[in-house]
């Protein structure tokens, strides 16, 4: 292969341009400058790269039924030393996730140790999937620029070896995982708040709730930069129990004062999966006798899809104890009206790129506008988040959205000072 040029070119395996405009315009944010190309569908891998001749191919999970072995086997015809990173969402099949982990291994010995492939689990495509798909791209970026070494007769990236899907160094994962099960046992989880603000008069305090890991060396640590070491350890459903519990307290605490407060509090996938966990939070409310609609479970959109028996029975179960549900992150996702119409929530909160650059995009501000009108014939309340300037509020109060979050209003902080 020769030496790439700077910014390398993406080929990438995405349903449609826009999603191939997503991912790059995701990586140039975290800072990592490309060129991205589209391939429609894994039929069409031989073409494209003859066509523009990619230095790195990218397999996103994006195309609606291509699944990770065709993909694989698209890949594998061409028998070529292309570098490929295959992004798996964390739902797919643990079938094709294990068949695409052996076929690697198996592959990557038969072409001298040529470590061609990366899987990359993403929870969502969001900030925590770009991170570690810029940091195996910055790799192979920087082995593309050293020139290529020569391992048995065949090209070697310099540090690309393949690794267990999801994952950091062990090093860094391993010392997260340490720090996670101290803060467990500890105090050095730490709640943030940031308000949810009406645009209709409504005077109830609403919260979304956030954790942060203080560390002794790097001050506050944001959930996205351990997140992936609490999956792998297993302890993601203990920290949302943690939040939970510590939200709770928070409350009393704040109804003791005299004010009576809404938390918005997320819960991972794995969390959703708990069976025990209804019970103990009806258990948890009702010995700190706090009103159950104090307290408001959010669940990504598209693990409320992946998962709509288990979300249906749980947000029944929260309707059970007077607690209410939102979905997060909506709107990206097709066919939204059957989602509405499926799965019971009381809150939307609109995708943040909906919002982004919303004041001057005219097709954004009519797609915003259809989700409002279709949230509220729901009859369900809307929350856009994202929000960073006044224009953006402007369009948002014009739109008919009910309620409002983002750093614009106040970024997240330890505190719960009245707003004024």
């Amino acid at each position: 292969m020769e030496n790439a040029s700077v910014p390398p070119n993406l080929l990438i395996l995405a349903a449609r341009e826009d999603d191939a405009a997503t991912i790059v315009t995701g990586l140039r944010q975290e800072g990592l400058e490309v060129r991205g190309t589209q391939c429609p569908a894994p039929d069409r891998l031989g073409d494209s790269v003859a066509s523009s001749a990619p230095d790195i191919l990218l397999c996103s999970p994006q195309p609606p039924r291509i699944d990770l072995a065709t993909s694989l086997d698209e890949y594998r015809k061409l028998d070529a030393d292309l570098p490929l990173i295959l992004l798996a969402d964390a739902a797919s099949d643990p079938a094709q996730l294990l068949y695409a982990r052996q076929q690697g291994a198996r592959d990557a010995t038969e072409k001298g140790n040529y470590a061609w492939l990366a899987l990359v689990i993403a929870r969502e495509f969001g900030d925590l999937q770009q991170r570690r798909l810029v940091k195996e791209l910055q790799r192979r970026v920087q082995a593309l620029e050293a020139g290529e070494a020569q391992v048995g007769g065949k090209p070697e990236l310099a540090q690309a070896t393949p690794h267990s899907p999801g994952t950091r160094p062990a090093d860094d994962e391993h010392q997260f995982a340490q720090r996670i099960n101290r803060a467990l046992g500890g105090d050095y989880f730490q709640l943030f708040f940031q308000p949810i603000i009406s645009l209709r008069g409504d005077g109830q305090e609403r919260y979304n709730v956030f954790i942060r890991l203080r560390d002794d060396r790097q001050g506050v640590r944001e959930a996205k930069e351990f997140l992936a070491a609490a999956v792998q350890s297993g302890r993601m459903v203990a920290i949302d129990r943690w939040v939970i519990e510590h939200a709770v307290t928070t409350l009393v605490e704040q109804r003791d004062l005299g004010r009576q407060l809404s938390f918005f509090i997320n819960l991972a996938e794995e969390t959703l999966r708990e069976l025990r966990l209804a019970p103990w939070i009806g258990d948890l409310i009702g010995r700190q006798q706090v009103p159950g609609n104090w307290l408001i479970f959010q669940v990504l959109e598209e693990h409320a899809r992946a998962n709509a028996t288990l979300y249906g029975k749980f947000a029944r179960e929260m309707v059970g104890v007077g607690c209410q549900m939102a979905i997060n992150r909506f709107g990206v996702a097709a066919n939204p009206e059957k989602l509405l119409t499926r799965l019971p929530t009381d809150f939307v909160k609109l995708d943040a790129q909906l919002t982004a650059g919303v004041a001057d995009d005219d097709r954004k501000q009519n797609r915003l506008n259809q989700l409002i009108e279709l949230i509220r014939n729901q009859g369900k309340g809307s929350i856009a988040t994202n929000i960073e300037d006044a224009r953006t509020l402007s369009v948002l109060w014009t739109a008919g959205v009910d309620y409002v979050q983002g750093n614009f209003l106040q970024r997240p902080t330890p505190s719960l000072a009245p707003l004024h």
